[in-house]
């Protein structure tokens, strides 16, 4: 059986040893390769490739454990180890002998199309950190790419930070007398040797106590205190727009947005704010009748007005009248660990491979590790860690550790996948129980965990998750999100956790039928974000002129419009901490594609043979290696629709 590395979260400071070890190890190999006198994908390109997977797997565990346990000494090796592989990473992507050597073996023609869009999409690399220019402005380059990783780096732990110093401490019980027991429980804790309840920032804290909290003020506390995350970063914000235009205009780019679109299958930025835009015009009168329903309903219930922080309360309260759902009865039936298998299960009906428990070391006892099976062999390994917990940081991601493919000497080297959520911690009385939305969750990261774990591609840099275009990367994680509204796939593990019995037909015909409920609401959410990032990387903007921006784009989207103190984009981690920096709206543009595949699906049937092994052959196990447009016309016989997504979302495409 081949043998996985094992995860070890000890001896920080030899990781961090290791990994500089590994960046003067690498460059004194790429001092080598340029020596060889007949290079070739083979003995140069495949090799140079490989030094990036040993980087990775070096540096890996260091950022996944400032991810899931943050500290001290995760911070200060993070903050030591990015300006160094920001260094490394530049000043390789600008020697000019290696991009030529890459060019020649390009031109040389004799490659595979894996081959060849590896050595396009490096060759791409290398022109964005300009190994064309002149001495000086590469200096200029190199300066701006260290500063950038730790201007992100502190962006994002400034908002965990805040997201971990706050607290609600309610001592009167009948505040949370709608609150679902287990939820409850989950919050209570001691005070001077009486029970009070604790709520924070973190996500199934807050969530909890917005949907359920009676007293509105308290809501607003708590809600107020969520959206003023990052009180820090409003010069943070500004640094990195900044630098962010100032590479993009060096590069020859008008502002950092095109250079973003340069390496994705969008065509221009005005393409991509035409696509939002029509989206939005699309979906906003639905959203309007959603919020004139919600408002109706809260006036019935002697409220006047609407705010930010009573949407979740009054929500859930419609969806309850309407729908008929008890969100305390269904969450019962979504135990973790049942769900976890349960989804093992769909996975192995819908692609013909199979996950059992690996026995092996992993950072917190709440994570488990699987290894995933096909015809009786193993092909990878998946860690999942669900639970939320302090100093973990929020949200939900998958990433890797190693990728699927074949070393420069032949060997066969297996993909490592993480999947971290932020789900209800599991108690002494009561195991860890999802809201039906963190069951969609878990299966959209696992749709991200299957691509990189199915891959197929024999080069590094284009298996799995690598590669792939950024605005395109979300089409695999949708695709499987759709399918926990089926309701074949919810009997696999619907069950009551203490009585093993089935959630009826009846509760999940209600949770379909509740499929939509304020989705026109939500979609405008995430176009909100989408334009704005788009627009924020037009220039180099200060911290003010990206408040006008975003209120601007709230005048044009918005249809309940937050208060005042609302600095959402101090804490917007994705686009100034992570990597979707003018590239959020690669959400909606993949769901074009999603949604068409999951419809192929819905119309042809979950679990048919064959349309699941041409999905997964057409799709999944190309990694990066080829366009994502055309893998989706080889599953689907033709191009996306996206008459498919107006669909999924029950909006009229006329």
């Amino acid at each position: 059986m081949y043998e996985f590395p094992v995860f070890n979260d000890k001896n920080l400071d030899e990781k961090v040893k290791n990994v500089k070890a590994v960046i003067k190890k690498n460059e004194k190999t790429i001092k080598k390769l340029l020596k060889l006198e007949n290079k070739s994908f083979e003995n140069f390109a495949l090799v140079l490739f490989e030094l990036e997977e040993a980087l990775n797997f070096a540096f890996q565990p260091i950022s996944h454990l400032n991810g899931v346990a943050n500290n001290k000494k995760t911070q200060k090796a993070l903050k030591e180890l990015l300006p160094l592989l920001s260094e490394y990473s530049t000043k390789l992507s600008q020697n000019a002998k290696v991009y030529q050597a890459l060019k020649e073996i390009e031109q040389d023609g004799a490659l595979d199309s894996e081959q060849a869009m590896a050595l396009r999409l490096e060759l791409h690399d290398f022109e964005m950190e300009g190994v064309a220019l002149d001495k000086e402005r590469k200096k200029r380059i190199a300066k701006i790419n260290s500063k950038l990783s730790s201007l992100e780096n502190d962006f994002s732990q400034n908002v965990l930070n805040d997201t971990n110093s706050f607290e609600i401490i309610i001592e009167d019980e009948s505040i949370l007398k709608e609150m679902p027991s287990v939820e409850k429980a989950q919050a209570q804790t001691q005070k001077d040797g009486k029970a009070v309840y604790r709520f924070t920032l973190h996500q199934p804290s807050f969530i909890s106590f917005m949907t359920y909290a009676i007293d509105r003020n308290k809501r607003e506390e708590l809600y107020k205190a969520h959206v003023t995350r990052g009180v820090k970063n409003d010069e943070l914000m500004t640094q990195i727009l900044a630098l962010r235009d100032e590479k993009a205009k060096i590069l020859g780019f008008a502002n950092f947005a095109e250079l973003s679109i340069a390496h994705k299958s969008a065509p221009s930025v005005k393409n991509v704010e035409e696509f939002l835009s029509k989206l939005a015009q699309k979906g906003k009168p639905f959203a309007e009748k959603e919020f004139a329903e919600l408002s109706a309903f809260a006036k019935k219930l002697g409220l006047d007005e609407l705010f930010s922080f009573d949407l979740a309360y009054y929500s859930e309260k419609l969806r309850k009248e309407l729908f008929d759902i008890d969100e305390e009865h269904l969450k019962n039936y979504f135990e973790s660990s049942a769900v976890i298998e349960g989804m093992f299960l769909f996975i192995e009906k819908l692609f013909g491979i199979s996950f059992k428990k690996a026995k092996t070391k992993t950072w917190n006892k709440k994570a488990e590790a699987y290894d995933l099976y096909e015809n009786g062999e193993v092909i990878g390994r998946l860690y999942i860690d669900l639970e939320a917990r302090k100093n973990k940081k929020g949200g939900a991601w998958m990433d890797n550790w190693t990728s699927g493919s074949i070393t420069p000497k032949g060997l066969k080297r297996l993909p490592i996948a993480y999947i971290t959520c932020n789900f209800a911690p599991s108690t002494k009385e009561a195991p860890s129980l999802l809201r039906h939305y963190d069951v969609e969750t878990l299966f959209h990261e696992m749709g991200h965990a299957l691509h990189h774990l199915l891959s197929k591609s024999k080069v590094c840099s284009v298996s799995g998750v690598n590669g792939v275009m950024w605005d395109v990367v979300e089409f695999p994680s949708q695709f499987l999100e759709n399918f926990v509204y089926e309701k074949s796939v919810l009997k696999l593990f619907a069950k009551h956790y203490k009585t093993g019995e089935e959630l009826s037909e009846t509760e999940i015909n209600k949770i379909i039928k509740a499929r939509n409920f304020q989705a026109a609401l939500g979609m405008m959410r995430q176009l909100e974000f989408g334009l704005f990032d788009m627009r924020i990387h037009k220039g180099a903007l200060d911290a003010k002129s990206v408040q006008t921006v975003l209120d601007s784009v709230r005048d044009e989207i918005s249809v309940l419009r937050p208060p005042a103190y609302n600095k959402f984009q101090n804490s917007f981690t994705h686009v100034f901490g992570g990597s979707y920096s003018a590239g959020y709206y690669s959400y909606k543009w993949a769901e074009v594609l999603s949604a068409d595949a999951y419809m192929i699906f819905a119309d042809t049937g979950v679990f048919d043979a064959e349309l699941g092994s041409k999905m997964r052959h057409s799709v999944f196990s190309k990694g990066g290696g080829e366009d994502m447009n055309k893998l989706f016309e080889e599953f689907a016989g033709r191009e996306a629709e996206s008459g498919a997504l107006l669909r999924l979302y029950g909006f009229d495409d006329k």
